[in-house]
């Protein structure tokens, strides 16, 4: 079994995946490990980029424990890649196999890079909560990445990320953390096209 450190999840089977160090590029580390793969997401047919988010969390906001005051598609109108109907995803989750606070975001955002990510936003969230939610992992945080320009900044002149938090007990949580709080960025989702 292997365990993930500073995060409390162990995962039967979980697979090493590496990454060069930026600074030693001929030295493989073990840094990220794959917790699951929650398979195939597929944009329905009927799916609008524009109102996806807000029809979203009026659907769905009862189901939630808890939703940041932050988290609204108008912080998000263009992330990396806009989702379109029919799109499909293969959706994995990924978590540090090493020290909280042991890797960066840059390396994170270089790891999920070489894995082939398409950055969704949170409407890509939405649809990972509306497909798959059953199957994440209890006592995680999952923090969907996108390039810096694509983020929101809040007043204090931070960028934020979408995350979703689902606790031991199975209640989920959505709101937006910090990109670069190493503390909380160490389960992330991973997702990529599929024709």
């Amino acid at each position: 079994m292997n365990t993930l450190i500073g995060t409390g999840v162990a995962v039967a089977g979980a697979q090493i995946c590496t990454m060069s160090e930026p600074t030693a590029p001929h030295e493989t580390t073990r840094k990220f490990v794959l917790l699951k793969d929650l398979g195939i997401i597929k944009v329905p047919d009927d799916y609008r980029h524009s109102t996806q988010f807000g029809n979203f969390l009026r659907m769905y906001r009862k189901k939630f424990w808890r939703i940041g005051s932050d988290i609204d598609v108008a912080n998000f109108p263009d992330p990396s890649h806009v989702l379109r109907p029919g799109d499909k995803f293969r959706v994995r989750v990924f978590g540090q196999a090493v020290g909280v606070m042991s890797t960066t975001t840059e390396e994170r955002m270089a790891f999920l890079n070489a894995q082939g990510d398409v950055h969704i936003g949170p409407q890509g969230v939405s649809l990972i909560f509306e497909q798959k939610r059953i199957l994440l992992p209890e006592g995680s945080r999952y923090i969907s990445f996108d390039k810096e320009e694509c983020l929101w900044i809040d007043d204090e002149g931070r960028h934020r990320v979408p995350c979703m938090y689902k606790s031991l007990g199975g209640s989920i949580e959505l709101y937006l953390g910090y990109l670069g709080d190493a503390r909380r960025e160490d389960t992330f989702f991973c997702c990529s096209e599929v024709s």
